[in-house]
Formats: structure tokens, C-alpha cells, sequence
């Protein structure tokens, strides 16, 4: 999103006014047509740096300026080149080559994670129309003995923030972490990789799902607290009618 760009610009050290900044991001974010999102994905990334803008010398400025920030970063050959050693090109083809080459590599990791990916979903969707063991899979009621797999399936597949679901799974969270608030937001954010603006919905939805799998505890606490409210009440009704009886001896 703008902010995590914004952040690896600064990371690169890329000296540009967040104006420009913005500038940049919008101009990625609509390369191919669709600004309607937020976000800029590595397709969107990769076509801006390889496109050719001849006739836009505003576009190509900004091109050429985040190339000189990217290139040394390129694992060329093998070896990363070091930020105070410049990779240097004999030719623009040689320079396009070595952009090509590595982003080759990065799709190649791409589809190895979308392959890993799609065999985890593949278990989740197993484990979910398994049910020679009596239990239903992610069933809300019984969200507090959730194992690791339900609770990814959970959110993944019912909340929709698939791009971090492995992560629960892979801190091993359980369905008790959640209901019982052992994860906090920083951990959500800086540790299982939620973003921040799906924050707020995630935390919604899980106290939605708080009041499904405890709803003892909840009609417990709702019973105290209106007991407590009734006492509070015959209290001030007490004070008042003794306040009276006090003014009537008087």
C-alpha cells in the first residue's frame, strides 16, 4: 500500500519529497489501466520499470530515478552488490538484461509461493469436508479448541485476508490465543502481518466471534453487570427516600 512504499523508497534511499513520492505511487498504480485500488502489486512494479517512455520524459525521470535507487540491490550473477560498490552496465541492454534476469528470479519465487500456497488451501478445503470424525471444521461454537488449521481457515477463507493466513498458522495460534486476546495489535501487525487497515474489520469480527464461542461467559457478564445496576439503582432509590424522611423529621 502507499505507506509500506513510502517506507521502501526511504529504505533505498531515494531522496524524494513525499509529493514525488505519491506522485510515483499513483503513477504505478495506474500503468495498467486501473487506479481504483490502493495498492501496488509486483506485476504493476515490474511493467513500470520495463516500460519504455520515450515520449513522456516526466515518466521516464521518474523511471530512471527509481532505477538508480534498485540496481545496486540486483542479485547479479549470483552476488548481491554491496550499496557502497555501484553495479556498473556497458550498455543499457546489458543493464535491462541483469533488471530482466532478476526479476525473473522473483516471479520464479512468486509461483513457488503460490504453489505452497495452493497445497495448504488444498489441505484446509480437506480438513473442512472431513467429517468422519464428528467434529465440524471452524465451526464458531466451538472456536475456542480451534487448532492452527481452523484458525487459518478462519481467516483466510471466512475473513478474506488469505495473504497473511499462513502466518497464524505458522505461529501456531490457536483458537483460545484468539478468543482470549494473547495476540495484541502489534503482534497482528508486526508479527503475523496484518495490515493495518484491515485492523479495525479483523478485530470486529473477532469479538463478533467472541460473542458466538463464549456466549456463557458473555451472558455471564451481562447478568453481573445488570445486577450491578439494580443495586446501584435501589441504592440511590434508599438515599433518596432517607434524604426525604430527614427533611419531613425536620
Amino acid at each position: 500500500d502507499r505507506s509500506e512504499f513510502t517506507n521502501a523508497l526511504n529504505n533505498l534511499g531515494l531522496n524524494m519529497t513525499q509529493t514525488r513520492i505519491d506522485k510515483l505511487f499513483d503513477l504505478i498504480n495506474g500503468n495498467d489501466g486501473d487506479s481504483s485500488t490502493d495498492y501496488i502489486d509486483k506485476t504493476n512494479f515490474a511493467d513500470f520499470l520495463l516500460q519504455k517512455y520515450y515520449n513522456q520524459p516526466a515518466l521516464q525521470q521518474y523511471q530512471e530515478e527509481l532505477l538508480r535507487a534498485i540496481s545496486p540491490k540486483f542479485n547479479v550473477d549470483g552476488k548481491h552488490a554491496k550499496a557502497d560498490t555501484m553495479t556498473s552496465f556497458n550498455t543499457d541492454e546489458d543493464e535491462e538484461m541483469a533488471m530482466k534476469r532478476h526479476l525473473g528470479l522473483m516471479v520464479q519465487d512468486e509461483l513457488s509461493k503460490i504453489e505452497a500456497e495452493s497445497l495448504f488451501q488444498e489441505e484446509l478445503i480437506k480438513r473442512k469436508t472431513n467429517t468422519s470424525n464428528g467434529q465440524k471444521f471452524c465451526e464458531e461454537t466451538n472456536a475456542e479448541k480451534w487448532d492452527r488449521y481452523e484458525v487459518a481457515y478462519w481467516v483466510g477463507n471466512i475473513l478474506g485476508f488469505t495473504y497473511c493466513m499462513r502466518r497464524f498458522f505458522d505461529e501456531k495460534i490457536s483458537g483460545s490465543m484468539l478468543l482470549f486476546r494473547d495476540i495484541d495489535e502489534k503482534t497482528l501487525i508486526q508479527v503475523i502481518g496484518l495490515k493495518s487497515i484491515h485492523l479495525n474489520n479483523f478485530q470486529r469480527r473477532l469479538e463478533n466471534l467472541r460473542k458466538i464461542a463464549l456466549k456463557e461467559l458473555y451472558d455471564a457478564e451481562r447478568k453481573k453487570q445488570e445486577q450491578m445496576r439494580q443495586q446501584k439503582e435501589k441504592q440511590q432509590l434508599e438515599k433518596k427516600m432517607d434524604e426525604e424522611r430527614v427533611k419531613r423529621n425536620s
